[in-house]
């Protein structure tokens, strides 16, 4: 994900609205668990930004047990904590009031971040959401749905993120391959679409 300012727009003109994102690396939530909100508040300094809420999103990736990714998009437009899981309960719907232990933590970072910026209080209006996600068919996809729909919910073209329309997060599970490959071709270039 790009830091605020440095992505390129889409298809790459100037013009268009440019990612402000940041994206933790996997050892945001095993830092904040065991050790709490002052082993992780200066992150997002250390990676340029030195004011989280000027951003449109933020990905936080979950390793769960070395079994399984999922990860927490936080949408500072829309002041949601959103969890997202390719494996979800086949019962569970988008929902508001969602909690678990990583929402929980994510909260209590962005209310103690918010209070060191401003010396207020998070808004009452940030709530928690299970969101929506494409679901894989396997056991082994978990990591290219979380990377690919990470970078699909980011997109500007696809989320409709500052107002645009938006084209829907479409990604199945016989795309994989693909989805694979083309993530290999971001690695290796080192910039996202």
């Amino acid at each position: 994900m790009s830091t605020p300012g440095t992505g390129k727009g889409v298809h790459g003109n100037a013009k268009t609205t440019r990612r402000k994102v940041l994206c933790m690396s996997s050892y945001f939530i095993v830092r904040y668990e065991e050790l709490k909100y002052d082993s992780v508040k200066r992150w997002a300094k250390r990676r340029g930004v030195e004011d989280i809420f000027t951003l449109q999103r933020m990905i936080v990736p979950i390793n769960i047990c070395n079994l399984h990714w999922t990860f927490i998009l936080i949408d500072f437009q829309k002041q949601q904590i959103v969890y997202m899981d390719s494996l979800s309960l086949p019962d569970k719907k988008p929902s508001a009031g969602y909690t678990n232990p990583w929402a929980n933590m994510v909260r209590e970072y962005l209310e103690k971040t918010h209070y060191d910026l401003t010396r207020k209080e998070l808004p009452p209006e940030w709530i928690a959401i299970h969101g929506s996600l494409p679901q894989q068919e396997d056991e082994f996809s978990c990591g290219v749905f979380v990377c690919m729909s990470a970078i699909l919910l980011t997109d500007p073209c696809v989320s409709g993120v500052n107002g645009l329309v938006g084209l829907p997060l479409d990604l199945v599970q016989s795309n994989i391959p693909r989805v694979r490959e083309q993530l290999v071709l971001y690695i290796l270039k080192k910039e996202l679409p």
